[in-house]
């Protein structure tokens, strides 16, 4: 029994798509910055998140304030850049990025492999990899689908894709991910 890569991608891209495109035109006044598909590999959970400058701004004010001795000293630009690509601290979350029923279908299937695997701090199994590689094919995707265009964007907006606390690699792996693509 394998782990059914090519059908958890379609299902999450599709779910993913139909989600942004219902959630375009709800924040149609709104300029956003970047998008982020978040993954938490060992437990198969997928978040999109979205954030424009003034959402990020205003989690700055109150990160400042609630913790105020943490930030003493900080420049606003530094928070900016500390803020500006952590998941958690975005504005919008979108949806769980999943069709549930197609999904929890699929997880079955799988399960056995997958409940097998290491625990993620005992190192990362090729099959962790292999899910945050699925992650970055489906935000490629949606890019080369024109779902971003839905959006008002800012010129420098950008896409991660990161599993949980890998934002550094997530970035490297989503340009690497690209370049193995074919072309649109």
């Amino acid at each position: 029994m394998g782990l059914y890569w090519s059908e958890t991608e379609d299902s999450v891209f599709t779910c993913a798509q139909k989600d942004l495109l219902e959630f375009a035109p709800l924040h149609r006044d709104e300029i956003f910055y970047g998008f982020y598909l978040h993954c938490n590999a060992p437990y198969r959970e997928i978040f999109m998140y979205m954030n424009t400058e003034d959402l990020l701004l205003k989690k700055i004010e109150q990160e400042k304030v609630t913790h105020a001795e943490l930030y003493a000293g900080w420049s606003q630009e530094k928070l900016i850049e500390s803020y500006r690509w952590s998941a958690a601290d975005w504005g919008y979350v979108i949806s769980d990025c999943i069709e549930r029923d197609r999904y929890e279908e699929m997880l079955k299937k799988s399960s056995e492999v997958w409940d097998s695997l290491p625990p993620h701090d005992d190192g990362d199994p090729k099959e962790y990899e292999q899910f945050n590689e699925l992650i970055c094919r489906v935000a490629i995707r949606l890019e080369r689908a024109g779902v971003f265009d839905a959006f008002q964007k800012t010129s420098d907006f950008g896409i991660v894709c990161a599993d949980y606390g890998d934002d550094k690699n997530g970035r490297l792996r989503l340009e690497r991910v690209r370049a193995s693509m074919p072309p649109a």
